[in-house]
């Protein structure tokens, strides 16, 4: 994953997770901009429904974790 990837993903997390992985009150463009990020580095996962708004928080933290464990964050 390039730098700039990693930099959207960090921000786009950081708007809507604090530090111990609790959501906080954010805009639902915040959402959408989040699944759009792990979407473009997970092509193949299910991170949310833009449609609805709905964000898969679960899929989302594994996402994040996989990629702090690899070093990439």
């Amino acid at each position: 994953m390039d730098e700039t990837m990693k930099e959207k993903f960090i921000d786009a997390f950081n708007k809507v997770f604090d530090g111990e992985d609790h959501m906080v009150t954010c805009t639902r463009e915040d959402i959408l901009g989040l699944i759009d990020i792990c979407n473009a580095i997970d092509p193949k996962g299910f991170y949310g429904s833009k449609k609805e708004g709905f964000l898969q928080k679960g899929a989302v933290i594994n996402l994040r974790n996989k990629i702090k464990g690899a070093g990439e964050i």
